[in-house]
């Protein structure tokens, strides 16, 4: 059975990203910093990767004034604050010209109805790793994207820990 999403987006238009053999993989997580968009685990599981210096995090978004400064802080502690760039909230042009730009697009959510970034992710051929859960649980598979079981927050830190190691050996699969 066909899933039809409700909200209408442009066409793919086939663009293909650039590969990325030589260089860094950039990841790009968007969204809020609230906790069920669980931005924890996208850095924790990065600064478990077997190479974590083999990444770059750009992270879209914002909270309250305390919640940016928690993240912030966990990802010094975490000793990978050096990979991550941090943009604030931008606008939606911006954020489209990015998901052209990047290679993965990490989604941590573990609560969405119907996850409208998953469809512009798709829509600009950016692979996605996210939850098998909600609404990217049903659109994501493996033509588009890598999924990780949804559990408790340990088991997510290590299955996203181990897809990005996956992703990293087998860098082909991103085009």
């Amino acid at each position: 059975i066909p899933v039809i999403g409700e909200t209408g987006l442009n066409p793919n238009d086939g663009y293909i990203h650039r590969e990325c053999y030589d260089r860094p993989i950039e990841l790009l997580w968007v969204g809020r910093f609230i906790p069920t968009k669980k931005l924890s685990i996208a850095l924790e599981a990065l600064s478990k990767t077997n190479k974590p210096n083999d990444f770059r995090l750009h992270i879209v978004g914002t909270g309250t004034e305390e919640e940016v400064k928690q993240y912030q802080r966990q990802a010094v502690d975490l000793g990978i604050n050096d990979l991550c760039t941090w943009y604030g909230k931008l606008p939606n042009e911006e954020v489209q010209k990015m998901m052209r730009e990047k290679d993965l697009f990490y989604f941590t959510s573990v609560f969405e109805g119907g996850p409208h970034v998953i469809l512009e992710s798709i829509t600009n051929n950016l692979p996605i790793l996210c939850f098998d859960t909600c609404g990217q649980g049903v659109v994501v598979d493996e033509s588009i994207g890598f999924k990780v079981p949804l559990t408790n927050h340990e088991d997510g830190v290590v299955g996203f820990a181990e897809k990005l190691d996956y992703i990293n050996t087998h860098r082909e699969l991103l085009q």
